[in-house]
C-alpha cells in the first residue's frame, strides 16, 4: 500500500507543471538554406499525448533548440528546447535543410517533435502534463545512442523512472533498549560522531531553476516550480552508499530518496509520515545505517534500520526493519557503536511571539542499545 502511495506521488509531480528560469539570450538558429517548401500548418502549441512517436532524441545546442509553428525558417517562433532535453519525434518530413554555422555546413531536415520540457518566449522553462509540439531542425538533435550523457544535463525522470526500487518493510524491532542521559553526555558522544554526510551548498534549491547532480553516466537536473510547489531539496552525498540523497516535495507530501551514483538506482527511504526522513546516518563500522523522520502533525517518530548484505557485502536499500513512537519526536541522531545510538528528542516545537524564535518544547536525551 506504501509502494502504490509513492507511485501515485511520484506521478503527480513528474507530470505537474514547474516554471524553471534557464539563462538569458537563447541563439535563435538561422536557417539559411532551404530546398523545398510546403503549405504551412500550424499545429498547436500542447499536443495530445497519445501521439505516436517513431524515436527519441536529445537537443545538442547548448544554446537552446528554436521549435516552430511550421517546416519553414520563417514560420512562427512557438519556443525553445533547452540543451539535453528529451524530444520525441512524431514525424520526419523528409524537407531538407541547410544551415552555416562559424564555417561550419550542417544538413539535415525538418522534424515535428513534442516534448514536456519547454522555454516560452518569456524565457520560463515549463514542464507540463501535456505536450509542447513544434518542428525543429534534426542537425541540432541526436539520439542516445550518439549522446554522452555525462555532458548534457537531463531531467533524471526523463530516463531513469523505472529505476525506482521501493522499501519493504521486514520486521518491526522489540529489542530496543532506551535510558536517560545528560546533554553533556549527548554532546560528547556527537562530538565523536560523524554522519559521513557531504553537503554542497552550490546545489542551491531556488523557485524556478535547477541544480545539477552528476552520476559516472550522466548528469541530472533536479528542478523547483516557480513558485515554490513540486521542489527538489539537496540534502547531501553519502560515500559509504555511493548516493546522492536528494527531497522531493509537492502536494503537501515529501519523500527522500537515494541516488546512486554507479548505477542511477533510485531508492526511496522508508517513512509512514507525509513528511520526508533525515539522511542516513551511517554506523561507524560502516556495516549499518538509520534513518528516521518525526511527524510534523503528531508526536511521533520513526527510525529505520538498514544493514549491508553478508554475501555482498553491500547495503540491502530495499529491505529494513522499523521502530515507531508516538512519545516523541527526534531531534539529531548520532551513533555510539554498533549496537547503541543516542537520540535527542521532544515533544512539540512552538512559536515565542515575545521572542519571535522557536521554541522546542520537552526535550530531553536518550541512549539507545539493540
Amino acid at each position: 500500500m506504501r509502494s502504490l502511495f509513492f507511485f501515485i506521488f511520484l506521478l503527480s509531480i513528474f507530470s505537474c507543471q514547474e516554471q524553471v528560469k534557464v539563462k538569458q539570450g537563447v541563439k535563435d538558429q538561422k536557417q539559411l538554406t532551404i530546398s523545398t517548401e510546403k503549405k504551412r500548418t500550424t499545429p498547436s502549441l500542447k499536443t495530445n499525448n497519445a501521439t505516436p512517436t517513431l524515436k527519441t532524441v536529445f537537443v545538442q545546442a547548448k544554446s537552446g533548440l528554436v521549435f516552430r509553428s511550421a517546416p519553414h525558417p520563417d514560420s512562427s517562433k512557438l519556443g525553445v528546447f533547452d540543451f539535453g532535453t528529451k524530444l520525441h519525434v512524431v514525424q520526419e518530413t523528409n524537407i531538407p535543410l541547410v544551415i552555416k554555422e562559424k564555417e561550419q555546413t550542417i544538413s539535415g531536415q525538418w522534424l515535428k517533435v513534442k516534448s514536456r520540457s519547454a522555454r516560452q518566449e518569456n524565457n520560463n522553462f515549463y514542464r507540463d502534463q501535456f505536450y509542447f509540439s513544434g518542428f525543429v531542425f534534426s542537425g541540432f538533435v541526436a539520439d542516445s545512442s550518439n549522446v554522452d550523457f555525462t555532458q548534457i544535463p537531463i531531467f533524471y525522470e526523463d530516463i531513469s523512472y523505472e529505476k525506482m526500487k521501493w522499501p519493504i518493510e521486514k520486521k518491526e524491532r522489540t529489542d530496543l533498549q532506551f535510558s536517560e542521559i545528560t546533554f553533556k553526555e549527548f554532546k560528547n558522544y556527537q562530538s565523536n560522531y560523524k554522519t559521513g554526510v557531504l553537503l554542497d551548498s552550490t546545489k542551491e534549491t531556488r523557485p524556478g531553476s535547477y541544480f545539477i547532480i552528476p552520476t559516472q553516466t550522466h548528469q541530472f537536473k533536479f528542478s523547483c516550480g516557480a513558485d515554490f510547489t513540486y521542489c527538489h531539496y539537496y540534502k547531501g552525498y553519502v560515500e559509504a552508499l555511493h548516493s546522492h540523497v536528494i527531497s522531493m516535495v509537492g502536494s503537501g507530501v515529501e519523500m527522500v530518496y537515494l541516488i546512486n551514483k554507479k548505477n542511477n538506482q533510485l531508492y526511496p527511504l522508508a517513512t509512514p509520515f507525509d513528511n520526508g526522513c533525515e539522511a542516513p546516518r551511517i554506523s561507524k563500522s560502516g556495516d549499518l545505517f538509520i534513518a528516521f523522520a518525526s511527524n510534523v502533525f503528531h508526536k511521533e517518530a520513526f527510525i529505520s534500520f538498514y544493514k549491508k548484505d553478508k554475501k555482498t557485502k553491500a547495503f540491502d536499500l530495499i529491505n529494513y526493519e522499523s521502530f515507531l513512537t508516538d512519545e516523541w519526536r527526534i531531534l539529531d541522531l548520532v551513533w555510539v557503536d554498533d549496537q547503541s545510538f543516542a537520540l535527542s528528542v521532544y515533544e512539540e516545537r512552538s512559536w515565542n511571539k515575545s521572542t519571535d524564535k522557536e521554541e522546542i518544547i520537552g526535550l530531553r536525551y536518550l541512549l539507545v542499545h539493540f
